[in-house]
């Protein structure tokens, strides 16, 4: 699908937890920041860890050739084939 045609409502699952409410106190917008700000952090050292082992394993499992050249390529493809900017909600 092209990105202009999906339309995702990244807000949704931290509304529903509020009971989906038609308006917002000030309050609610503030938690609701904190917690849309406190997930993606999350998401981003969830993802963060992954790449780390991902580079510790292929570190140690590379000779000395071309050692930098193949972990670029084994983190991409790696990266590529999990959905890595799916699963940060991110879609690039």
């Amino acid at each position: 699908m092209r990105r202009e045609e999906m339309e995702v409502d990244f807000l949704a699952p931290f509304l529903a937890q509020m009971g989906d409410p038609e308006k917002l106190t000030k309050e609610q917008i503030l938690s609701l920041k904190e917690q849309c700000r406190d997930d993606l952090k999350q998401r981003l050292v969830d993802k963060a860890n992954l790449i780390q082992a991902r580079f510790e394993k292929v570190s140690l499992t590379m000779g000395k050739g071309s050692r930098r050249d193949s972990v670029v390529r084994a983190l991409t493809s790696g990266a590529e084939s999990s959905g890595f900017n799916q699963s940060l909600g991110m879609g690039f």
